[in-house]
């Protein structure tokens, strides 16, 4: 039997999918299918067998189609006993201005973003914030990127080197974090805020940032070719996704 974790679990899911809808995707992005699951069940079902027995996902006003799933689908592939709550964002906080509507009893919170598909020990992250005693810990991982054209170094007027097309590597959030009570302290009430922002107040307010550093399988699925670049890393990552939605031991 997994262990309930002590903490609140809070997935954004208010996106406005403006390069799906551009791609012509016409379903919200939380909806958006990746090897016979819609992102938003990946998600859920992870956070579920991590062992949050309290997940709120946070929606944007007038989401229908995203609101029928979380009160149909989404409950029947939960644990009896874990409580599913539906935020409406009545006007966009952001992607994090939610946290201060989910924040009990002096816990942490562990935020995820619905649009990102990753296969991340959650519960491996949530020992790390508290090992540190950090006020905010951040996942982050590193990305490869391929310049598209030639770098060229020079002198003056001398050339010096010439690489074609060389690859920067850089360590970028990975879209799940978790912030104590001092962090969500900070998140002002009722207007955008999003993660960076509170990194960067927290910093400000000399809070312990943490990292947590993985090498786990992660996509941000943003528009439709990262539909199927997902349901390809899924298929290549099989054993480690599917074993992220079994019940995890303490």
């Amino acid at each position: 039997m997994t262990d309930e974790l002590r903490a609140v679990a809070l997935l954004m899911a208010g996106g406005g999918g403006t390069r799906m809808r551009a791609g012509g995707v016409d379903r919200p992005k939380p909806l958006v299918e990746v090897s016979g699951r819609t992102l938003l069940e990946w998600n859920i079902r992870m956070l579920d067998a991590a062992g949050f027995r309290r997940i709120a996902v946070s929606v944007a006003a007038g989401d229908s189609a995203t609101r029928a799933f979380l009160d149909g689908d989404a409950r029947r592939v939960l644990r009896r006993d874990t409580r599913l709550t539906l935020i409406e964002e009545t006007a966009p906080l952001g992607n994090v201005g939610a946290v201060r509507l989910v924040a009990v009893d002096g816990e942490p919170v562990l935020i995820a973003f619905a649009d990102n598909l990753a296969a991340l020990d959650l519960r491996s992250l949530l020992a790390h914030h508290r090992s540190l005693g950090a006020a905010l810990t951040i996942a982050i991982h590193e990305h490869t990127q391929r310049l598209p054209y030639g770098e060229v170094q020079a002198d003056g007027d001398w050339i010096t080197a010439y690489v074609e097309k060389p690859e920067r590597r850089t360590l970028v959030s990975s879209g799940f974090a978790v912030a104590d009570p001092d962090a969500v302290s900070l998140v002002p009430p009722k207007r955008p805020f999003g993660l960076p922002d509170l990194c960067r107040l927290a910093l400000e307010r000399r809070l312990p940032v943490a990292a947590y550093a993985h090498d786990a399988p992660w996509i941000d699925v943003n528009d439709p070719p990262a539909i199927a670049k997902a349901a390809a890393l899924v298929e290549r990552e099989r054993a480690a996704f599917e074993r992220l939605l079994l019940p995890q031991a303490g």
